[in-house]
């Protein structure tokens, strides 16, 4: 027997099983499709699924659970993947395996979600402007995510030059933020004006490719009791 292609076939056999257990803590837009990300309960690690195409978000297809279950914040989900894929500052990288379903496990209890938020100092680099981080200084950045619990959140809807804009403004560490909202749900409800929204949980993500000279930072999620219980 060749023990060497034995090994390697148990390798990829292995991979090609391994699955990742996540609490949903974002599905947020990401042209041309969806960006999701949760933190494994076991360890609190944040975890990313990607298809392997820089820059671009997974399709319905990719991202539905058995059932035709999108999934949704707070949502306990298993995910296949075959490798860890790290790309730059955005750390928490894992390819998914294309062959096989994702499948959702139960809904996290909102009591569970305090255990599971993020103390950072600072949100990776405020020394341009506290909505974005130069090329230059993100490559000394080694992660992309953090929840948040906040206790000022304020959406502005107003109208931008391709449709309605969207801003999350909130004060973390004494440093004010206004960030864009990626949030569907959130943009899918919100009227025109202001909204004071208070406290609750956020999702920030630093984006995965610049934009005119800067990588911005973004709220991928706006979590709210009210929210978690209108979800089907």
């Amino acid at each position: 027997m060749n023990w060497g292609i034995f090994r390697w076939y148990a390798k990829h056999k292995k991979q090609a099983e391994a699955e990742k257990r996540i609490v949903c803590l974002a599905n947020s837009h990401m042209r041309p499709g969806r960006c999701i990300a949760g933190k494994e309960l076991s360890d609190k690690n944040w975890i990313r699924p990607v298809n392997g195409k820089p820059g671009e978000g997974l399709s319905r297809n990719e991202r539905l659970c058995w059932g035709r279950h999108e999934p949704n914040v707070l949502d306990i989900i298993e995910v296949p993947v075959t490798e860890k894929v790290p790309r730059g500052h955005q750390s928490e990288n894992w390819l998914i395996n294309s062959n096989r379903r994702w499948k959702y496990i139960r809904r996290l209890a909102w009591s569970d979600l305090g255990a599971l938020v993020d103390d950072p100092e600072v949100l990776w680099r405020n020394d341009y402007m506290n909505d974005r981080v130069s090329l230059d200084a993100v490559r000394n950045l080694t992660g992309s995510l953090y929840l948040l619990r906040v206790e000022d959140m304020v959406l502005w809807v107003s109208m931008g030059e391709s449709g309605k804009r969207f801003r999350g403004q909130f004060t973390w560490r004494g440093i004010s933020y206004n960030l864009a909202v990626t949030d569907p749900v959130i943009k899918h409800s919100a009227d025109f004006g202001r909204h004071d929204i208070g406290t609750c949980y956020v999702t920030v993500s630093l984006a995965a490719v610049p934009l005119n000279g800067f990588y911005y930072k973004l709220i991928a999620a706006i979590i709210t009791p009210n929210r978690v219980k209108e979800q089907p």
